[in-house]
């Protein structure tokens, strides 16, 4: 079963990621925006706690808004607080290809979220503003902490995986291969995981080692042979089982083990007509045996899986527009009934709105 419902906005969407490093303890939560001018977003969102059929029911009005520009937002991510003493940092990759990197200037710490209203603003600053990193465009990013600081990872179409720190601006490939990287992943605090498009590898690299190996490497590999040659577009890894490592390749999804690389746990053709695009784990709901996760096709195609079973089964929605980013999140409702009380939801972009799916 599932709640939706749609926010108007006053931008396109083209990416969009909810603070994803901790359960929704709190009724508002941040959620951060990406658009077509420039402009980012940072607003929180309010939970609907009055009866049983939970969703997001208002976002509140930006508590820290840039100046639009004439690059589009590609790309949002946010460093996990434990990171940055508290301070909310998260990063932005424009169709220049320029990363920037804004820190409120005050702790935010996890216990004041729900003091935050929409009347309320953070204080943010600039702090690093980077550009000519890849030759080619950058298809995705995340943070990553080392003994020598935060770092920020890029890959690109270049065939390059990039470490920056955001302090002293000094970048060292991690990695470099012979087709487009696609995809990266936090795996752990030391580990990422890298997305190759073609053939289609999932490459896990640990920063602690000096030399530019993976120390596990996945081969998903399409059913249908025709549709191998799409490649991979996009990896996920699982919340709480960062074991588990979801692909979107072909028309196809695959979910590994990577206690158990050569065979993947599930297997199965997700959207026939333009290509399995993206892939999203749900974060943990009330039952922990759950595997729910979402994919997508290239434009406007979006399937929730249930994969709890052998088989799994997704529940189809269509949107008007093309999808611009996915992120999950959990509500919480008052329900008396504490299987009710942590469900997820899904939210994703495109066009000027931001849709809420809550499973029930």
């Amino acid at each position: 079963m599932l709640n939706s419902k749609t926010f108007e906005i006053n931008q396109v969407v083209h990416d969009v990621q909810c603070y994803p490093f901790h359960d929704v303890s709190f009724q508002r939560n941040y959620i951060l925006l990406g658009g077509e001018n420039g402009s980012v977003c940072l607003s929180t969102y309010q939970i609907n706690t009055n009866n049983k059929n939970s969703t997001i029911c208002d976002i509140s009005k930006p508590l820290f808004e840039t100046q639009p520009t004439t690059s589009r937002i590609t790309k949002v991510a946010f460093a996990p607080l434990q990171w940055t003493d508290f301070k909310l940092t998260f990063c932005t990759v424009d169709s220049s290809n320029s990363i920037k990197i804004y820190r409120s200037k005050q702790k935010v710490h996890l216990s004041l979220l729900s003091n935050i209203t929409s009347s309320d603003s953070i204080e943010f600053e600039l702090i690093t503003n980077i550009s000519s990193l890849h030759k080619q465009y950058i298809n995705n990013v995340c943070f990553s902490q080392t003994d020598s600081g935060l770092h920020i990872c890029t890959v690109s179409d270049d065939h390059r995986c990039l470490a920056t720190n955001i302090e002293s601006l000094e970048s060292k490939v991690l990695y470099e291969c012979e087709s487009p990287l696609v995809s990266i992943n936090l795996r752990t605090a030391n580990e990422i995981v890298l997305g190759e498009q073609y053939p289609g590898r999932v490459l896990i690299m640990d920063l602690r080692i000096p030399y530019k190996k993976p120390v596990i490497t996945l081969k998903p590999t399409a059913k249908n042979n025709r549709t191998q040659s799409l490649g991979l577009f996009d990896t996920d890894v699982h919340v709480t089982r960062n074991e588990w490592i979801g692909t979107a390749i072909g028309k196809e999804f695959s979910i590994f083990d990577c206690t158990n690389p050569l065979k993947p746990l599930l297997q199965q053709e997700a959207h026939t007509s333009s290509g399995c695009k993206h892939f999203r784990f749900s974060p943990p709901s009330f039952n922990a045996s759950h595997l729910v996760f979402a994919t997508s096709n290239q434009y406007d195609t979006v399937k929730i899986w249930d994969a709890t079973t052998s088989e799994a089964t997704p529940i189809t929605f269509k949107q008007n527009y093309r999808i611009g980013g996915m992120t999950w999140t959990n509500t919480l409702t008052s329900s008396s009934d504490v299987s009710l009380r942590k469900l997820p939801c899904l939210l994703t972009g495109g066009d000027s709105k931001l849709h809420c799916y809550a499973l029930q």
